[in-house]
């Protein structure tokens, strides 16, 4: 088995990372024991948790998600939350999956392990769409929001211990999500973001500006500086014009 090791990091330092994601892995699936949905977003959350042990850990893994997001698709009957006005959704993945065919057909000679892993992404998003809005039909999605902000806690935990042991500013490691790149040191605290607004309903008390500001850190120790810019503006653009578009919402009706 060959490690996915970041070759200008310290080696002892990514080990030790391992250790923390798999303890915070084990920690959320420990206290999310008893709902077995939740323990999906948990697993789709630490691909790091795999993919440190090589490419088939990570292809096996891919595969692994999928099957369980068809899994969970059928357990909720998330077909219901179908809606007729949803069909170009389903138009559009359908043409998407045909040129993904088509491309892998012509121009690669991949492994059907791989191919499966690369495509499983995709579908995965279009079952975690309808799984999700299923969920929040059933009136769980207080708890969605309120996992998918553990989630995120664990991300600023792991950007906070990454700084001693591997540097200040590694674009390789981003908290559970990655190894090899540093993209989701952009997307995390963005995203996340707008999961706290909605978890806390835009009313924010002290620790909830630490949760930002442990956001902005995320972004910070994965060397991605525009975030630095681009998340204050996405904080104000949301005080200032998210409360004025619901007052007008509440004066048209």
């Amino acid at each position: 088995m060959q490690l996915e090791l970041i070759p200008w990091i310290s080696i002892f330092g990514q080990i030790w990372m391992q250790v923390f994601v798999t303890i915070a892995l084990i920690y959320l699936l420990w206290k999310y024991r008893k709902d077995y949905t939740s323990l999906l977003f948990i697993l789709l959350s630490f691909p790091r948790a795999f993919m440190f042990y090589g490419t088939t850990a990570h292809n096996l893994y891919k595969v692994a998600m999928l099957l369980l997001c068809v899994y969970f698709f059928y357990q909720l009957h998330a077909q219901r939350a179908y809606q007729q006005r949803e069909v170009w959704i389903l138009f559009t993945f359908g043409l998407f999956s045909l040129q993904f065919m088509l491309s892998v057909l012509l121009f690669t000679q991949n492994t059907i392990t791989i191919i499966v892993s690369q495509y499983a992404r995709y579908v995965e998003t279009l079952l975690l769409y309808f799984i999700i809005k299923r969920l929040i039909y059933q009136g769980r999605g207080d708890s969605l929001l309120q996992l998918f902000y553990d989630i995120g806690l664990m991300q600023i935990l792991l950007s906070i211990i990454k700084m001693p042991l591997v540097g200040w500013q590694v674009e390789g490691l981003v908290g559970s999500f990655s190894v090899g790149g540093g993209a989701m040191g952009t997307t995390i605290p963005i995203l996340w973001f707008i999961i706290l607004w909605r978890h806390k309903h835009g009313q924010f008390g002290k620790w909830d500006w630490l949760y930002m500001l442990g956001l902005l850190l995320v972004g910070f120790t994965s060397a991605k500086r525009a975030v630095m810019f681009i998340l204050p503006v996405v904080v104000a653009a949301f005080l200032i014009y998210v409360p004025k578009l619901r007052l007008q919402r509440t004066t048209i009706a």
